[in-house]
């Protein structure tokens, strides 16, 4: 079984999006299959109605391109395909961001996030177990977690732009960026929920404070959990990554180190050293200290409930999609045209 992971398209500033077609090498091996063969494509069928609905509202599917022509190649040589898209999902998942942007209510956004990131993630896994089509063709975010953690077993293979936008047929290797983007959405879905990024019950929680007018106040983009695994080290997640960390979190003093060990492309990697007090109350001031600055934090047991509002969570999300960049256009354009 081969699976092969693919970039839908790039974004780039003159030319707008541009979309990624099937390498030579992916061609052939299509064309060396004889026709008891089945592919599985993340896509819906070209005839779905759901398609043909946005296709009536004028909304062109930006980076599906590469789907539409291995769809094409294989109708045309007789193969079997296995769709990898539920259309019951997709309507689930645009309908959600939609409401979010009629009723503005933060839930709904989640909702969303839920189908985008997991539910059609697991879908497309079990399709493929099932059907156990000879090839796959899904979304680098896709392959890149199913190859990170094993779900399942078979010859990886990226198909990916590169700076001068031609399509390379790559070796695979796990992009910890990506895992890590996939992994923060997640966090970000738990601790809306549940009030926690994780089934684990963190020893102190913590998050960045920004000044104003009437003090520092925290900051959800800031916002940290803290694992202990001995006296003086532990774990650190946040919305950035993971990091180690070593040093004291508790008595009157404490001081430590954090360093990430895998994070988004915009994290500082370098060592970030932490320092505070607590006062009578068990609330940790203090500062940590980035190149040419330090800034403030505040570390406790629980933070105060109005760190955790739909607007800090808005903000928290405009942060992540500054880093994702320009996916989010498309289900943006089609949640506002679909209703």
């Amino acid at each position: 079984m081969k699976i092969v992971g693919v970039t839908h398209a790039r974004q780039d500033l003159l030319r707008g999006t541009i979309e990624t077609h099937p390498s030579n090498e992916i061609l052939s091996i299509l064309q060396s299959l004889n026709e008891s063969a089945c592919i599985g494509i993340e896509c819906l069928p070209h005839n779905s109605s759901f398609l043909k609905k946005s296709k009536e509202r004028g909304i062109r599917n930006e980076g599906g391109e590469y789907f539409h022509l291995i769809q094409e190649f294989c109708l045309n040589k007789g193969l079997k395909i296995i769709y990898l898209e539920n259309e019951e999902l997709e309507l689930e998942r645009i309908s959600k961001l939609a409401e979010f942007y009629e009723t503005k209510k933060f839930a709904k956004y989640v909702d969303f996030l839920d189908v985008f990131i997991n539910k059609r993630d697991i879908y497309s896994l079990e399709k493929i177990k099932s059907e156990k089509p000879n090839v796959s063709f899904v979304g680098l975010g896709h392959a890149n977690k199913w190859m990170k953690e094993n779900s399942i077993e078979g010859e990886y293979i990226f198909e990916v732009l590169d700076t001068t936008n031609i399509v390379n047929h790559k070796t695979p290797f796990v992009s910890e960026e990506l895992y890590e983007f996939n992994s923060s959405l997640n966090k970000l879905i738990s601790l809306y929920r549940t009030g926690r990024m994780t089934e684990k019950i963190p020893d102190v929680v913590g998050s960045w404070q920004i000044p104003n007018l009437f003090g520092d106040i925290c900051d959800l983009r800031g916002y940290f959990e803290v694992f202990k695994t001995s006296e003086n080290s532990g774990i650190i997640s946040d919305f950035l990554g993971e990091a180690i960390y070593e040093g004291r979190i508790d008595g009157q003093d404490i001081r430590f180190t954090k360093k990430y060990i895998s994070c988004l492309p915009t994290t500082f990697r370098i060592p970030i050293v932490y320092s505070g007090k607590y006062d009578s109350q068990r609330e940790c001031k203090g500062e940590y200290e980035l190149p040419g600055y330090y800034k403030k934090f505040i570390m406790k047991k629980e933070l105060p409930k109005e760190i955790f509002s739909d607007n800090q969570f808005s903000l928290l999300v405009e942060s992540l999609e500054d880093i994702m960049g320009q996916h989010w256009n498309y289900e943006k354009e089609l949640a506002r045209k679909t209703n």
